[in-house]
């Protein structure tokens, strides 16, 4: 899972979920910490608060594999989320780090801001072409240290009134529920 890029050579576009394994909560336990609000603007009471054990699409049974979904008490109208913990690799050097989702999203690394995209983005669909300009935003070379806990914070929002369009056939309640996902952090290597 986890590719340091060594040479420019040894990039590809293969995009790998960052396994569970690398993430753990301020107080040590796996996951991140995710706090989630039913507006766009982090404000007013947390919807909920919960324990994420990884961020995004797993491989797995079904057509687009296991993902987190967004909390029943959020729902799939505007939200605004906010994950935080660590990231621990188990090689160092510097990785390729990519971000997708629905919604506007920031990623800082040890404090400093490495994915600036807070333009409220439609869900890709599987069936369309990624905008090359929206994935390069939401992508950035970064070096970590072998073993080391670097602390890791994701934010992002979300309008319900943003919806890509869809393929012939499937019905826009499609859509909806592909934006009630949570974000997916990835490596490429």
């Amino acid at each position: 899972f986890w590719k340091s890029l060594k040479t420019n050579t040894a990039c590809t576009t293969t995009t790998v979920t960052i396994p569970a394994t690398a993430y753990r909560t301020e107080d040590g336990k796996p996951g991140l910490t995710g706090v989630y609000f039913t507006n766009t603007a982090f404000s007013g009471a947390p919807a909920a608060t919960r324990v994420e054990a990884q961020l995004g699409a797993v491989p797995g049974a079904g057509f687009f594999g296991t993902a987190n979904r967004l909390p029943d008490s959020v729902g799939t109208g505007d939200y605004s989320a906010r994950w935080t913990g660590a990231l621990q690799a188990e090689d160092g050097g510097v990785h390729e780090f990519a971000i997708s989702g629905a919604g506007a999203l920031k990623v800082w690394l040890d404090g400093t801001l490495v994915i600036d995209d807070w333009t409220d983005r439609p869900m890709v669909s599987p069936f369309a072409p990624q905008d090359p300009a929206a994935a390069a935003k939401r992508a950035t070379t970064v070096t970590l240290e072998k073993g080391k806990a670097h602390a890791l914070k994701i934010e992002s929002f979300h309008s319900a009134q943003v919806v890509a369009p869809l393929p012939p056939g499937l019905p826009p309640e499609f859509g909806r529920m592909m934006g009630s996902m949570v974000p997916t952090l990835s490596w490429r290597g």
